[in-house]
C-alpha cells in the first residue's frame, strides 16, 4: 500500500482529494495539511510515497517546500495542485522534478486520470527498487566470487582497463596504482593431505593460505588476494620498498612454515598500470614456474587426484594410498 499525504489550504479541496484518493484500495490518506511548514514535517514524519501540494500556500509555499522535501525524500512523487493563473509556478515546479499537476476547480475525471498514471508509475519504480535490491544482494553473496573473476580476467587480458575498471567500481575495490603482483606456492610438507573441495568452490587450502597472507601484509598495505587457474596464490598489493618487501617476504615465510607446516615459494613483479596487468602476470607466472619444483598442470592434477581418490603425498615424496571403503587396503 502507498501512503499519501495532502497539503492545502482550503479544507474543503483537502478533504475532498482525501476523499477521492481513498476510493484506491492501494492508496493509503496517510497525513493532511493546511500549510507548507505542517506539511513538512508531516511528510518527514510519515514518509510518503506520493504528495498532493497546493502550489499557493501559507508559511511556506508550494516551491519552497518541494525544495526542501527534495532534500530530506528524494524518492517521493509529487503533484501539485493549482490554478490557471499559476501557470508560471507549474514550469518552475516541474524544473524541480514534479511529476504532474492537477487544475483548480479540481475535476474528478482529470484528478482520476493523473491518480492513475501516479500509481503505474510508483509501481513501476517499486519493481525496479525490488530488483535492485535483490540485486545488491546478489552481489553482496557473490562478491568473493565476481572479484576473483574480475581480476582474473583482468591479468589474463580478458578484459581492458576500462572494462576492469567498470567491474571494479560496481564491485567496491580498486588496485593500487603502482601496486605490486605477488604469486606464492605454498610446497606442503611430507605426508600433508592438501584438502581440495568440490569443482568451482575455494579449496580449504586456499583459505587458509588467504587468512595467513593477509595477516603478514597487513601492517603494510589492503591487498586483493584470489586463486589463480593454476593453483597458485595470487596477491596485488601497493608497491613497497626494498626494505619492507624484505621484510614481507620474511613474515610470509615464517608465517606458512609455522602455521601450515609448508615452506614457500614466491615471486613479485611490480605493475604501474592497469592496462599492463596482462604483462605484469605473464612475467611473474613465467619467474613462477620455473621456481616451483612442479609445473602448474603437475600441482593441479595431483591436486584433482587427492579429491578424487583420497591420495596423500608432497611434491617430492612418495605416494601413499588412504585406507578407505571404496579403495582396497
Amino acid at each position: 500500500m502507498y501512503k499519501v499525504l495532502i497539503a492545502d489550504d482550503e479544507d474543503i479541496i483537502c478533504r475532498g482529494l482525501a476523499g477521492m484518493v481513498a476510493t484506491r484500495p492501494e492508496l493509503e490518506v496517510a497525513a493532511l495539511a493546511e500549510d507548507g511548514e505542517i506539511a513538512l514535517e508531516k511528510a518527514i514524519d510519515t514518509r510518503p510515497d506520493l504528495m498532493f501540494v497546493d502550489i499557493n500556500m501559507p508559511f511556506l509555499n508550494g516551491l519552497e517546500f518541494i525544495e526542501r522535501v527534495r532534500a530530506a525524500l528524494p524518492d517521493v512523487l509529487i503533484i501539485i495542485v493549482t490554478g490557471y493563473d499559476d501557470f508560471a509556478f507549474v514550469q518552475k515546479a516541474l524544473q524541480l522534478g514534479v511529476a504532474d499537476y492537477v487544475l483548480k476547480p479540481v475535476m474528478e475525471q482529470a484528478f482520476f486520470e493523473v491518480l492513475d498514471k501516479a500509481v503505474r508509475r510508483l509501481d513501476s519504480m517499486n519493481t525496479s527498487k525490488r530488483y535492485i535490491d535483490w540485486m545488491e544482494q546478489w552481489v553482496v553473496q557473490n562478491r568473493p566470487k565476481l572479484i576473483d573473476d574480475v581480476l582474473g580476467d583482468l591479468l589474463r587480458g580478458r578484459i581492458d582497463e576500462s572494462e576492469a575498471k567498470k567491474q571494479m567500481g560496481y564491485l567496491k575495490i580498486q588496485v593500487p596504482i603502482p601496486y605490486e603482483l605477488w604469486l606464492l606456492h605454498i610446497c606442503w610438507a611430507n605426508e600433508r593431505e592438501v584438502l581440495q573441495e568440490e569443482s568451482g568452490c575455494e579449496s580449504a587450502w586456499y583459505l587458509a593460505c588467504r587468512e595467513v597472507v593477509q595477516a603478514c601484509f597487513a601492517p603494510y598495505s589492503e591487498i586483493l588476494c584470489i586463486q589463480t587457474e593454476e593453483g597458485a596464490v595470487a596477491v596485488i598489493a601497493e608497491a613497497l620498498s626494498g626494505q619492507q618487501r624484505g621484510e614481507l617476504e620474511r613474515a610470509l615465510k615464517e608465517a606458512v612454515r609455522e602455521r601450515l607446516e609448508a615452506e614457500l615459494e614466491l615471486v613479485c613483479r611490480r605493475g604501474e598500470t592497469l592496462a599492463g596487468a596482462a604483462d605484469v602476470f605473464g612475467a611473474a607466472m613465467e619467474s613462477y614456474k620455473e621456481r616451483t619444483h612442479y609445473s602448474d598442470i603437475v600441482l593441479r592434477a595431483i591436486a584433482i587426484i587427492q579429491s578424487q581418490w583420497g591420495i596423500v603425498s608432497c611434491p617430492w615424496g612418495q605416494w601413499q594410498i588412504c585406507c578407505s571403503s571404496r579403495h582396497l587396503t
